[in-house]
Formats: structure tokens, C-alpha cells, sequence
């Protein structure tokens, strides 16, 4: 069953990793369909950037990770 806060959950997995996470890593790890997590990710790349946030979602070498502005 997919977290309630699916965006939350992503926030922390990539905060924990030093290392790019794949979509399909996110997405079985939070046993969540590919197509939500996409659409979760791409709902927090448009927030950070939005708010003018000190982090920024970035694709890098097949997965998702956060990085500083």
C-alpha cells in the first residue's frame, strides 16, 4: 500500500540517499505505481523551484536525486 503522503516519502528517501535512486527503485520501494511517483516527483521538481527552494530535483545518471542550488 502506497504512503498517504507520497511526495513526503519521496523527499525523505532521496534526503537519505547519497546516490541517484531510479524511478522503478522509488516506485517499489513505496509500493506506488511508476506513473504516481512520476507525477510525485515532478509535483516537488515545480515546488522547490516555485519557492525558490536551496535544493533543486535533478535526473542524473538514470535516477532522481536532490542537489543544492
Amino acid at each position: 500500500m502506497p504512503p498517504l503522503n507520497l511526495k513526503g516519502a519521496l523527499e525523505a528517501l532521496l534526503f537519505s540517499s547519497d546516490e541517484p535512486l531510479p524511478l522503478t527503485l522509488l516506485a517499489e520501494s513505496l509500493d506506488a505505481p511508476i506513473d504516481e511517483v512520476a507525477a510525485a516527483l515532478h509535483t516537488l521538481e515545480r515546488d522547490y523551484k516555485e519557492r525558490e527552494a536551496g535544493i533543486e530535483l535533478r535526473e542524473i545518471a538514470g535516477g532522481d536525486a536532490l542537489s543544492r542550488r
